[in-house]
């Protein structure tokens, strides 16, 4: 189990399991992108929650560790010592069995027109109208919700993970009819609201990232993305920011 849900360590960088829906299956499912990953949910009392704080902060630079954290990581003295020994020869985080494991389940948002960010009445204190956000959840994303935990149950039972680690569903899930997409948490990273496209009337910034209706404005930001992903678009970001350079350059 340790193998499969461990956290690995790159350096600094930590990363974790995966299991996506392939492009073929997205197909057939008429969905958009989801996957599924394997929380570890440690008590906020242990060693082990010591450990992982420890690490998210040296991610960021600093030490988050205080003075009581000692206390716990003495009462867990042994699973602390496996975790050690994983961390610096395996470079994987070992997961005690007493440890509860989540499975979560990533979906990509279907674009809507009605999702959307529009001014409203109430103005700021300079007299400027304030955004103001429209978004809600629908039935495609209960559908994509839904196929991706059919598909993830049949791959976890003939992979074997099943035997190891058994998936207790939530009723929402085991009822074809079933709510999750209204009991999902909205979170990461939000996108769209000037998205590109060749099309003024569908779009916002054409291919060079340029305004249509202001050439003399390019947006560089996750706002273009004509669809989200569900996974962390940073590297996506960096690469718009790269093609918003060269085409400014070009002008210049």
């Amino acid at each position: 189990m340790i193998r499969w849900f461990g956290y690995y360590f790159i350096g600094s960088t930590r990363r974790n399991l995966h299991i996506e829906m392939t492009p073929a299956v997205q197909e057939e499912e008429r969905v958009t992108s989801v996957f599924g990953q394997v929380f570890l949910n440690p008590a906020e009392k242990t060693g082990l929650n010591v450990v992982k704080n420890v690490l998210r902060g040296l991610q960021r630079g600093v030490l988050d560790m205080h003075p009581r954290d000692l206390l716990y990581l003495m009462k867990d003295s042994v699973p602390m010592m496996l975790t050690g020994y994983w961390k610096f020869f395996r470079s994987q985080l070992y997961i005690p069995s007493s440890v509860p494991l989540t499975l979560n389940i990533w979906a990509e948002q279907a674009p809507r027109r009605d999702n959307r960010i529009v001014l409203s009445e109430n103005r700021d204190p300079l007299g400027n109208r304030m955004a103001r956000v429209e978004w809600t959840s629908n039935q495609d994303d209960e559908h994509t919700f839904h196929a991706c935990a059919k598909r993830l149950g049949g791959y976890w039972e003939r992979s074997g993970l099943a035997q190891a680690c058994p998936v207790i569903w939530s009723d929402a899930v085991k009822d074809p009819d079933g709510i999750i997409a209204g009991k999902a948490e909205d979170c990461g990273h939000p996108s769209g609201s000037t998205r590109l496209g060749i099309d003024p009337a569908q779009s916002v910034v054409d291919t060079g990232l340029f305004c249509h209706h202001v050439p003399n404005v390019s947006v560089a930001s996750a706002s273009v993305f004509p669809a989200m992903g569900s996974a962390n678009p940073t590297y996506t970001i960096i690469q718009v920011a790269l093609r918003a350079a060269d085409k400014l350059a070009a002008r210049l």
